[in-house]
């Protein structure tokens, strides 16, 4: 590629990056060997979506979708959970496994929808828009099972981060795993690195609250934990 044509590349090639590239074939005579002159070259595979993805970033940044101003609290408690995910896959199962063991009592809400393919974002959204308008739950996992970038890549659209900003329920979100990053984490009010992550935040733990309400009630009984003029049910949760 010759200068000019390498000042109109808008990107820096990395090591074993897929590119696109438009070139011409010469023949350099004296050695009879082909040359493969290039004129432009793009990102290609996840190249592209990179690309795509930090130029989303950046203008829902500059619009402000990811202001900490903007973040609601979560509830404390949470007295119903909605989870919007595949109801086939493995993220659900680890939502409610951990839901169940730290609260039983705990009420869930299931939007089912589809989380992969070129239908992904449409759908998402419009499970978060049927959460609102329910308006059944106090806090929101959106989210699903780990997967490559093509995977996850509808929770990378534009409209799926619009409707989590939009959202009158506070949101989690919670996306393959640790290391994946998506545009629905920044626009949410919270992210969990994996689903089952955001099934420990949004829940208490029934059996500590037990323990300490045990331990509470052990120091009272020995007298060293009622203040003058407190009684014992005073200090119990309602």
């Amino acid at each position: 590629m010759f200068r000019n044509s390498n000042r109109r590349v808008t990107f820096r090639p990395q090591h074993g990056q897929q590119v696109l590239v438009r070139a011409n074939i010469t023949l350099y005579e004296p050695r009879g060997d082909y040359q493969l002159i290039a004129e432009s070259m793009h990102p290609a595979g996840e190249g592209l979506l990179q690309q795509q993805f930090e130029l989303l970033k950046a203008k829902l940044a500059t619009e402000g979708l990811f202001d900490p101003q903007h973040k609601q609290p979560l509830p404390e408690p949470a007295r119903q959970v909605g989870v919007i995910t595949s109801s086939t896959g493995a993220a659900l199962h680890d939502v409610l496994r951990v839901l169940h063991r730290r609260d039983p009592s705990l009420p869930v809400v299931i939007y089912p929808t589809v989380v992969q393919g070129v239908d992904a974002p449409a759908a998402i959204v419009r499970a978060i828009e049927i959460a609102n308008l329910r308006n059944e739950c106090d806090v929101l996992i959106v989210g699903r099972g780990g997967g490559s970038l093509e995977d996850l890549w509808g929770f990378n659209d534009e409209r799926v981060a619009r409707a989590i900003f939009a959202s009158r329920i506070p949101i989690v979100s919670a996306v393959g795993h640790e290391t994946d990053v998506t545009i629905a984490d920044f626009v949410a009010d919270l992210r969990a690195p994996t689903p089952s992550a955001a099934a420990e935040i949004v829940s208490r733990n029934q059996l500590e609250l037990l323990r300490q309400l045990q331990s509470q009630q052990q120091r009272l009984e020995d007298g060293d934990g009622l203040l003058p003029g407190t009684s014992a049910a005073a200090l119990l949760p309602p």
